[in-house]
Formats: C-alpha cells, structure tokens, sequence
C-alpha cells in the first residue's frame, strides 16, 4: 500500500492522521518518504493515549490511528506499508487542527534554528562563552532568531534565512581562553567532580566539592599549571609533583563535542601530547580525544580559600593573587626582626600578591574546609612606607633554602599555640611564610605604634614559666598579661 498527499508546500509542517480498519492486527514495514524530524505515534484500541510503540491483540483490532509529524521535504508526502490496502480506512492532513497539534507542527519546524541558536546564547565574556571578532551585527541576528522561536507562525524562508545569519556570524566566534596570572577549577564533563589533588604522589583526585581549597589552580607564565594547595605544577599530565622548569605545558581549545566546553593537552608523552582524561575518582591521560572523558568546564575563581586554624587563631599566607580585606575577616601582619623579637606590623588595605604574612583569624568569621575566603581584587596596595618584611615566602613549593628557617608549629606535642620554632624539614610548602634567622627571636611584639612593653608569644621549644601578675603560676593561659620565662607577655 502506497499513499501520496501534495496539497501543502515545501518547509510545512504538517500533523498526519492515518486509520486502520478494523480487521487489522498488525502494522508491517510502515515508512514515510518526503518528512524530515519525523515523530510517529499510534493509538490503540484500549483508548490509551499516543505511544512510540504499537501493541498488539490477537483477533482484535490493535491499531485504530497512526500520527505522524513532520516538517515537508518534498512534494507530495508519500506514506508506505506491506499492511494490506484494504486495511486502510482514511488519510488526512491538518496543519493546524488545534492549539496542541499547532505548537508540536511549530516545534518540528523550529527544532533546526533552535539547535543553531544555542551557540549564539553563549555569546559573551567570561569562560565557557564565544568572543564575536566579525562586523555584522551579531546581538540583533541572534534576537531575530530569538524572536522566530517565540513567534506564533514563523514561515520557512524566514527560518532558513535566520540560520543562514547565525552560521555567517559563528564564523567570527571564538571560545574565550584560560589567562596566564588567574585562578581556575576544572570540572569533568563525565563525572561533574573537579581536578583537585592533595599530595605529590599517584593521580590528580577529583572531588565534587568545589569549596576545597585543593580545586583552585592558578595558569602561569607558558601556560602552567599550579596547584594553589600543595604548591606543585601538572607533570606527566595526570599528577602534580613538579617544579616550575619540569612541569607540563597545557593546550587550551574548544571542545569538538560541547559548547562552551574545553580540552586540556599537555605535552607530556612527545609527540601529539596527551589529553587530561576523566575517571571520576580521579585525573588519567589519553593519547587521543574522548568525547565526555576529555571534556572540561574551566570556572574562573572569585574568592580565595585562605587556610587558618580557627583554634590556634594564627597561621602564614602568601597569596597567589591580590586579595581583598573589605571585609576584615582576618588580620594580615608583615614582620620585622628588631633586635631579639619579631615585631608585626599590621597591613590595611588590599593584600599583594607573593608577599608573605602572618595571619590572625577574626573570632566569628565564616570558616569552611578550614579556610576563610577572601575575595580576589583587581589590584593590591604595597606596603607600608619603610615598612620592612623579613619574613619569606612563595606560592610554590621549594626546597629549603641554606641556613636556618623558622616556621610556625607546635613548640611541643601537647602545646596549645603556634610559635616560630626551626625547621628542619626538606621542602618549604608553598603558599607558606617562614622566617630566615641565623639566632632564634625571642618572641613576637605588635607595632601598635606605641612603647607598651607588651612582648609577643616566646618562640623557643622550652619548657615555659608562665605566671598571672599576681605571680601565681598558671598552666593554661587564657586571653590576658602574663609572665613568660621572665617577659611580659599578652596571649591573645
């Protein structure tokens, strides 16, 4: 059985009702010629609405209408089937027999611009957006076809033209890149979990968390990759254990499966480069691309985790990028060696980017993973005037330096504070401030700009004598004056 209608043009989109006879229990080979975007339905004679699928009963009548939707390619509409002919009982078309048949004929008309247009929305600044560098008027061709998808009767030719003007344009669009100085997480397209490594050894992990300190990444000069946490560079593609010489340069481009999406490919491996692959648990590498696996979206980083202990009240910083103290959730201190004592000099304003500080967590600032967030400024305020740093520092991670350095940790296991004590460890953590010293400082003092004799916590691993100025010895000292191995001392 052969069936051909002609009576609408070409680019209708058209609702097709065909029935089937009573004595029918099966529908064979059915097929349509003419129609692109074809969706085909049936309805049974159990009453049930339009299905995919139709279903059968045996001696009964299984098929009452077959409904098919289409967008018209060529003139006439040809319907085809080995069901025998008289089992057909009538053939009709409807263009727009109601409201709900109206809206899915205009979606299968629509359905071509709608899918060109999604690349047109992502026109703009920021990552997983497209940079238009053409001089055709781009925003109004990209409302025009807006306005198509919204229109009650949009006509054919003015479909066809609007994708014609989306294509002329997307010649000109670029997908904007990842730039040297900023920080990114990376997010897998396969798993949704981001590249976050916490040590040097084995695969990059991927968490889902991106609030962890251990997702930021900061691209460097030729396009390196540093991880913020542990102060070590991309190497091998899938770890992160290198120096800034031995690390793996990163590949940037646009996704060929995904808008807005991109693919990371380090040159580790020679020749053609590897590419980051997605194993949800954790960063493997590929020899060649895999749509999903090797899909990333790239989110530029706004606030900056910060890490302090929210019990030992102070810590070292130095950050990647300028930071903003607007809010004045923690206290930033450079430090000076002045005779026996580091005395601390409070920084206001915004805070430079590779310059070491002491830290003093505020009591009531919001505190997450360990961390306080701090968000990220255009630009920094220097120093001081004849303000002088002699702590030390850098956002990476790098072998000690020669003589002796101090950094801040427990002057014994069962102490309550953090101290400056020696260091004798191999490597420096990066985004870490220490102190080089020939002779171990006494103790820290405040620069409040006023002689108060008020001496800063004792940095030697000694048993300490603390008294209340009462005299009376005291074990755990709370915030307050007291007399440390023969110094005046605030705890704060």
């Amino acid at each position: 059985f052969t069936f051909s209608s002609s009576n609408y043009d070409v680019g209708d989109a058209i609702v097709f009702y065909l029935s089937l006879s009573s004595n029918q229990t099966s529908l064979s080979n059915f097929s349509v010629t003419g129609l692109n975007e074809t969706t085909i339905s049936y309805a049974s004679n159990n009453g049930s609405g339009f299905s995919s699928t139709p279903t059968y009963s045996s001696g009964t009548r299984a098929i009452t209408i077959v409904k098919v939707v289409g967008k018209v390619t060529s003139n006439p509409v040809v319907f085809s089937s080995t069901t025998a002919k008289n089992g057909w009982q009538t053939i009709s078309y409807c263009p727009w027999t109601t409201e709900a048949e109206a809206a899915e004929a205009k979606a299968v008309a629509i359905a071509p611009l709608k899918a060109k247009l999604a690349k047109g929305r992502l026109m703009g600044k920021g990552l997983g957006h497209y940079n238009y560098s053409g001089s055709e008027n781009a925003v109004e061709i990209i409302a025009t076809a807006e306005g198509l998808l919204t229109s009650e009767t949009p006509t054919t030719d003015e479909i066809n033209a609007s994708i014609a003007a989306l294509d002329r344009i997307y010649a000109g669009f670029s997908l904007n890149m990842p730039v040297a100085g900023k920080l990114y997480r990376f997010k897998g397209k396969y798993s949704g979990n981001y590249i976050s490594p916490t040590s040097s050894t084995g695969n990059m992990a991927m968490q889902a968390d991106s609030s962890l300190r251990a997702t930021v990444f900061m691209l460097t000069e030729g396009n390196k990759l540093l991880s913020c946490n542990i102060g070590y560079y991309t190497t091998g593609t899938h770890s992160c254990s290198a120096s800034k010489g031995e690390a793996n340069t990163v590949t940037f481009a646009e996704s060929t499966t995904y808008l807005g999406y991109y693919t990371l490919k380090s040159n580790a491996g020679g020749g053609a480069g590897q590419w980051f692959y997605d194993e949800s648990s954790n960063v493997n590498r590929n020899g060649s691309y895999a749509a999903d696996r090797c899909d990333w979206m790239i989110e530029e980083i706004t606030t900056m985790p910060i890490p302090v202990s929210d019990t030992y009240k102070i810590g070292t910083f130095v950050s990647p990028v300028p930071l903003s103290q607007a809010d004045a959730t923690l206290k930033f201190y450079t430090g000076e060696i002045v005779g026996d004592f580091l005395v601390l000099t409070k920084h206001d304003g915004n805070i430079p980017a590779n310059t070491p500080f002491l830290i003093e967590y505020q009591d009531g600032a919001p505190y997450a993973n360990d961390c306080v967030n701090l968000n990220i400024a255009a630009s920094a305020d220097e120093l001081g005037r004849g303000v002088k740093n002699n702590l030390a520092g850098s956002i990476e991670t790098l072998a000690k330096p020669a003589g002796k350095i101090y950094t801040l940790q427990r002057a014994t296991e069962d102490a309550t504070e953090l101290t400056f004590c020696i260091f004798n460890g191999t490597n420096v953590a990066g985004g870490k401030a220490y102190l080089p010293s020939e002779s171990l400082v006494k103790g820290i003092r405040y620069n409040t700009g006023e002689t108060t004799g008020i001496e800063g916590v004792a940095t030697e691993k000694a048993n300490k004598e603390i008294f209340d100025l009462s005299g009376r010895r005291v074990q755990n000292p709370t915030s307050g004056l007291y007399i440390i191995n023969g110094q005046k001392v605030y705890v704060k």
